[in-house]
């Protein structure tokens, strides 16, 4: 772990992303993700002004188009989920609120969960068009007091980092720890508990545009990689970032019923 006389520590309540309006580089960001045993996932994300759109399917997927498109427009305050099978969508709007609509305010009751954040900055550096990527390695350590739902865990991260602010229209956390603590903390009803944050260290992550996170929980160890496959500065067309002409609001699901079709947007 960085030692703590290079940087002190600093002990936080974990605070709601606000809402902000990017000014992105047109950038072509596409990455290979692969969980444990899960068969492993394609996403391509592309950047604009104020705007971004990303694109997930399985890998090696025969399905086309792809299995989930979303469309951030921050300068409208406007999120699409497209279904571009059957040419409709889902929007959602940030309104007159500070924060992402599926934001969850930290909760300040309940049992403690003390999470350690250890940053190093291997001090490695790569040049990826106009960014500089900066290598950087992480331990976090997760230790709940004695009524707490959360589990004890650690996660051992190695990843390049660029700064790529206001991605999901959000200013985040600055050590943008989102993935690692979902999968420690949420899943377990951890939301009930309160979280306070100890950071120490010399590191600053950021984007993660390549990553290795082991993290282990009792006797569970996942590992989920992050890899490259493209990073492009080249010029996108507006019209990505645009909801199509010929799309409809999707009809909202039903209550579940026998036989009833899947609502294409569960993901």
């Amino acid at each position: 772990m960085a030692s703590l006389l290079a940087h002190a520590a600093e002990t936080t309540e974990p605070s709601l992303p606000k809402f902000v309006v990017p000014n992105f580089k047109d950038l072509t960001i596409k990455q290979r993700t692969t969980m444990g045993l899960s068969q492993p996932s394609v996403a391509t994300s592309f950047f604009k002004g104020a705007r971004a759109r990303s694109e997930h399917n399985p890998e090696n997927s025969r399905i086309t188009p792809p299995f989930s498109v979303i469309i951030e427009q921050c300068d409208l305050k406007t999120r699409y989920m497209l279904n571009e099978r059957e040419k409709t969508y889902r929007k959602s709007s940030w309104g007159d609120r500070q924060g992402h609509p599926l934001s969850h305010k930290p909760n300040t009751t309940g049992p403690e969960v003390i999470i350690t954040v250890d940053t190093e900055d291997t001090g490695e550096r790569r040049q990826m068009s106009s960014f500089e990527a900066r290598r950087v390695r992480t331990t976090i350590t997760v230790e709940p007091s004695k009524d707490a739902e959360t589990k004890p865990g650690k996660a051992v991260v190695d990843g390049w980092y660029i700064d790529l602010v206001g991605v999901g229209c959000l200013q985040r956390d600055p050590e943008s720890l989102g993935a690692e603590l979902a999968l420690m903390l949420f899943h377990t009803g951890g939301r009930h508990d309160h979280v306070i944050i100890k950071r120490i260290g010399n590191g600053q992550r950021g984007y993660a545009v390549e990553e290795t996170a082991t993290i282990k929980e009792e006797h569970n160890v996942v590992v989920r990689k992050r890899e490259l496959l493209e990073f492009s500065d080249q010029p996108l067309n507006p019209s990505l970032f645009e909801l199509p002409p010929d799309y409809s609001p999707a009809p909202m699901p039903k209550m579940d019923q026998p036989g009833q079709k899947r609502d294409p947007f569960d993901r």
